[in-house]
Formats: structure tokens, C-alpha cells, sequence
């Protein structure tokens, strides 16, 4: 987002928290500040809001914007002293802390409801809200009317023109979500216990493990024998990987949260011309079924997940249809070129305004 607004002719400066970084560097055209990263939770959550609140300030830019939640009341204070500031609502935050499995999911209830009316009217004053996706600008646009969607989508320059080739002699499935339960990781390699011993598939999984007793029952499935497990990649390491795979697994459990369709890791498989195979919960069985770009499958059914990763393997010409799909509406619906320049309309309107 830096990036492409410092390209766009704006001065850009972006704040952040860091201990490891010099106090200032210029990067790809975007003037970079960091400010120290105090120890402890909660003088990170305090101290370091208040910090880079500050340095901001002390820039005296013609636009504010900012990411972090914690920042709200700092925000709050810029935009009452004039300052227009637009808040970048990135998570559903409420339905986040609901989702979260290590708060107790009675507490997480009792605390949405306080955090949403926080969230949401601490930011009546902001000049805009940008929401990650169409669900989140619905919360807030009865509270800020210059609310809208700006979605993360792939940057076509950080993919070329991919060229699937289905019938690898080596073919991988990849699955960047982390070894989590909201991810039906067990489902996942439960089903690759039941593919045909003759069909030559092997699963590289990427992201972190959520515990280590679930990595432990994991490994002792039957399934895990064709899983390669690298733990957390970079996003280099990631396109490269998804530029040799055979399909891409994109599967989510049926918690609340996972019923919009907001994964960068999908929209980064159709971009790298990847089949996907994904949940069947509606709004992921709709895109799926609208672009055509791979199967939605019951991830509660292992035996159902098995048969379509079976069905795109062994289809070579269904699996390049589905990756030429996939390609072709991220170069015409669904990149970041096409959003990024509706958010420089917005920066320029507020900011002439």
C-alpha cells in the first residue's frame, strides 16, 4: 500500500515499532520511522501506541492513516484536533475475539459486544473507514458514511504469467494456512491417508503449528507420511513454491469468521494460476463455483477432500481449465491495481477536501 501510493506522486511516511531497525531509512520511495519496541504486553499495547502516535503527529502530514486498533483513542485525539485520519479495519474484530480459541468462548462473546461499540464509534470522527471486505464497511458505515471495501488483493507484478503444467513427475499440493483446527488440518491429512497408494502426491504445509499436542496427533496419522512440513515461509518462498504446485488447499472449519471469503492465500493461488480446492461454506462455494478456479468440498469429510484432490490430479485438462480461470479473473476482478486506485481517489479527495 506504501509502495503504491509513494508511486502515485504522494509523500509517504510510514510509523512503526521496532528495535532492530535504525530510527529512519528511505524504502522503495517511502520515508520509514521506527520507534522503540518497549518489553511487556501491556507496554507494547500502551506505551508503543502512544510512541508512534507522537512521532506521526510530529510529521504534520495532510492524512492520517492507520491500521492497529489499539490506536483508536490516539487517532481519536488527531482527528479532534483536525487531523484527517482514515482507520484501515483489516479483521472483523468482534467475531475475531469469538473465533479465538484460547479465550473461552462465553468470555469472547461478552467481550465483542463492548469492543465493536468501541471500535466502531471511537472512529465517528475519522474522515474515513476502509474495510478489508464488504462485511466489515457494512459495520461501520452507519457510523463513518465514507466507509468502503479496499481489498488485499495480489499485486500482478509479484506474479508473471504462470505456466501450470498438471502432469509433473513430482506433483505437491500446498497449504499455507499453519497446522490449526479453524484451517481443518485434520480433516486435510486425515483425507491423504485415503488416496490411492499409487497416486504420487505429497502435501507441503506452511505457517505455524497452533500446539504441539496437535502437531503430536498429526504426526502419528496415516496421512502425514505424504506431508512436508516446513513450518513458517516468507512471501518469496511462498510464490515459488505455489509456481510448481499442483493444486492449492484453501480449506476452513465452520466457525463464524471463516464464512466470508478474505484469504490472501487464495487469491494468491489463482494469481500464481494454481487449481484450489476450498470449503463449500456459501460465500467460498460461490467465487469458487463463479470463476470456476477449482472444488469446494465438505472439509468436515475427509473422504470428500480426498475425492477432489484425486479429481484435479488426475484430470489434467479440468485441473488447466480451472488454473486458467483462476488467472484470468485476478487479471480482470480481483488484483490490487484495480483497488489500490480507488484508495488514491480517496487520499485525494480527502485531502483536497
Amino acid at each position: 500500500m506504501c509502495r503504491s501510493l509513494a508511486k502515485s506522486g504522494h509523500e509517504v511516511h510510514w510509523v512503526a515499532a521496532c528495535n532492530e531497525m535504525p530510527e529512519y531509512e528511505l524504502i522503495d520511495g517511502v520515508h520509514v520511522h521506527f520507534v522503540p519496541r518497549p518489553t511487556g504486553r501491556l507496554n507494547r499495547v500502551w506505551r508503543t501506541a502512544r510512541a508512534v502516535c507522537r512521532k506521526a503527529t510530529s510529521l504534520n502530514g495532510q492524512l492520517y492513516h492507520f491500521h492497529d486498533p489499539e490506536l483508536i483513542p490516539f487517532a481519536a485525539m488527531m482527528a479532534s484536533k483536525r487531523r484527517p485520519v482514515i482507520y484501515d479495519a483489516h479483521e472483523d474484530l468482534p467475531k475475531d475475539l469469538i473465533d479465538k480459541e484460547w479465550i473461552p468462548r462465553l468470555l469472547g462473546r461478552m467481550i465483542a459486544v463492548p469492543i465493536d461499540w468501541i471500535e466502531r464509534f471511537g472512529s465517528f470522527r475519522f474522515a474515513a473507514v476502509i474495510g478489508a471486505e464488504e462485511a466489515i464497511e457494512q459495520r461501520f458505515k452507519r457510523v463513518v458514511p465514507k466507509t468502503l471495501s479496499i481489498h488485499n488483493y495480489p499485486t500482478l507484478s509479484d506474479f508473471p504469467t504462470p505456466s501450470y503444467q498438471p502432469n509433473r513427475d513430482d506433483p505437491t499440493i500446498v497449504h499455507f494456512g499453519g497446522l490449526s483446527r479453524l484451517r481443518a488440518i485434520e480433516p486435510l491429512v486425515e483425507s491423504l491417508g485415503l488416496l490411492p497408494p499409487d497416486l504420487k502426491l505429497t502435501l507441503v504445509a506452511a505457517g505455524r503449528c497452533e500446539s504441539d499436542s496437535l502437531l503430536e496427533r498429526l504426526q502419528k496419522m496415516r496421512g502425514w507420511r505424504r506431508v512436508d512440513y516446513r513450518g513458517w515461509l516468507d512471501h518469496t518462498e511462498m510464490r515459488e513454491l505455489l509456481s510448481t504446485s499442483t493444486i492449492a488447499m484453501n480449506l476452513f472449519s465452520n466457525a463464524p469468521n471463516n464464512h466470508r471469503v478474505r484469504s490472501n492465500r487464495f487469491f494468491e493461488s489463482l494469481a500464481s494460476g494454481v487449481p484450489v480446492i476450498t470449503s463449500d461454506l456459501p460465500a467460498w462455494k460461490s467465487i469458487v463455483d463463479e470463476i470456476g478456479c477449482g472444488l469446494a468440498v465438505n472439509t468436515n469429510d475427509p473422504k470428500a477432500i480426498a475425492n477432489a484432490i484425486q479429481q484435479i490430479a488426475e484430470s489434467p485438462d479440468e485441473a488447466m481449465a480451472m488454473a486458467q480461470n483462476g488467472r484470468t479473473a485476478i487479471e480482470q476482478c480481483y488484483n490490487w491495481e484495480l483497488d489500490c486506485q480507488r484508495l488514491i481517489e480517496l487520499y485525494d479527495e480527502i485531502i483536497s477536501g
